[in-house]
């Protein structure tokens, strides 16, 4: 075997040839790609129904981003502004002359807080009790939300109610309110 070229300090290719037999003319070329892992990875951004993407990605050439509301572009950092409020899938496709890199993380697009009562709170104990401390009549619904948009829980709202078990996870809960809502992000353990 004849290595032609080879620089492993770098990436890139080689090309090796290897003879068929000593008494023959005969060489079989072939190509290696070696090159950098891509570590991908980045941060969301959210004011209102904008949000801006800070790409922290090393050892990639190339972006695709898919919004998770049928848009999708190229680009480093791009700013997006979503036409209605939701959960989005947001993913990212990073890519170099070897290969690609798919990942993704899931936005929250909406209202985050309620103009009044001002001191609204939302706690969810480990018992899985829900507690507010909301003016009463101020709600009317509770909804339980994966953080695939899935609805796992629907219920009238009542202060201090018992969940249902729930396993371990993000959740987003959502208190329906008068033409306003409370959404709250929690975390099962």
């Amino acid at each position: 075997m004849v290595i032609l070229s080879y620089n492993h300090h770098h990436s890139g290719s080689c090309i090796v040839a290897r003879c068929g037999s000593c008494s023959s003319n005969r060489f079989d070329f072939y190509r290696y790609q070696y090159g950098s892992l891509i570590n991908a990875s980045f941060a969301a951004n959210v004011t209102g129904s904008q949000i801006a993407f800070s790409n922290t990605t090393t050892n990639a050439t190339s972006y695709l981003w898919n919004f998770g509301d049928g848009v999708t572009v190229t680009g480093v950092n791009p700013v997006h502004t979503y036409a209605s409020n939701g959960v989005y899938t947001v993913t990212l496709t990073a890519s170099n002359s070897c290969k690609s890199v798919t990942i993704s993380q899931q936005v929250v697009i909406g209202p985050t807080a309620i103009d009044e009562p001002a001191a609204c709170e939302l706690i969810v104990t480990s018992q899985r009790l829900l507690k507010t401390n909301c003016e009463s009549g101020f709600f009317s619904k509770v909804e339980v939300n994966g953080v695939d948009g899935r609805k796992v829980y629907e219920s009238i709202f009542r202060n201090n109610m018992q969940l249902p078990e729930l396993t371990k996870g993000v959740y987003f809960i959502r208190l329906h309110g008068r033409g306003k809502d409370l959404i709250r992000k929690v975390v099962i353990q």
